[in-house]
């Protein structure tokens, strides 16, 4: 269910922030324990100010779109508490891209 809102919340990101272009959404396995998912956009991107504190809590972009600044705080603990890592690459006016990887707990 956890995992399932950070889907949500990084997808309808996605969503409201690309208002023309493409919204990508990627699943690979990267080796044997850890499996990734990258939702990419070509979207409004996130400045490289707003990239070193994008994953506070309480904390929006310079954008006039709604919102808490709570959705990429609770998607990076929930995903944290998973034992996974949720990383971002973003340039404004091309967009950006998230990517969870989550350990797959396959035992050989």
């Amino acid at each position: 269910l956890e995992i399932r809102r950070v889907l949500t919340n990084l997808i309808s990101n996605a969503i409201k922030f690309t208002d023309q272009g493409f919204i990508a959404i990627r699943l690979t396995q990267n080796n044997a324990s850890m499996i990734c998912l990258e939702v990419e956009d070509t979207g409004i991107g996130i400045s490289a100010d707003n990239q070193s504190v994008i994953f506070d809590r309480f904390r929006q972009g310079n954008h006039k779109r709604s919102g808490h600044g709570l959705g990429l705080y609770l998607c990076y603990q929930i995903v944290e508490a998973h034992k996974g890592t949720l990383e971002m690459s973003s340039e404004v006016g091309k967009g950006s891209i998230f990517t969870i990887c989550l350990p797959t707990d396959i035992k050989e």
